[in-house]
């Protein structure tokens, strides 16, 4: 789900930044920042920082909501068990889309190359349908 999208579902407005967009999207789902980061993540808050090119601390507390968030995408789109091992497409998956939202934190959501760049890395992941 996108930034975008959340706002929408969620009803809010531009005054809110990402992080609170998708901090609030958690906790409307059940879940909080916390019990997400809590789980075994595949993406490390410094390989996170790397990505996005953040030196220091300061931002981490927005990094594990963007990590947090692209994990429930991927999990989303791939219906991942919780506890299975994470391939490398899609940790990478999560790092681009983490470097998404961190980079279009001020304007809000997926750009539509960002989310074919992720659903391309996803894919093979994806359970069958009927």
């Amino acid at each position: 789900m996108t930034i975008a999208e959340m706002r929408a579902l969620l009803g809010l407005g531009p005054e809110y930044s990402d992080a609170q967009v998708a901090e609030l999207y958690a906790l409307h789902t059940g879940a909080t920042p916390s019990a997400l980061a809590a789980e075994e993540s595949p993406v490390t808050i410094e390989e996170a920082r790397r990505q996005c090119k953040v030196e220091g601390t300061d931002e981490d507390a927005d990094l594990e909501i963007y990590i947090a968030a692209a994990v429930e995408w991927v999990r989303d789109i791939t219906a991942l068990d919780p506890a299975a091992a994470w391939p490398a497409r899609l940790k990478l998956a999560v790092l681009l889309l983490v470097g998404e939202y961190y980079a279009t934190r001020e304007v809000g959501g997926l750009s539509e190359q960002a989310e074919r760049s992720a659903l391309s890395l996803v894919r093979p992941n994806r359970p069958m349908t009927a």
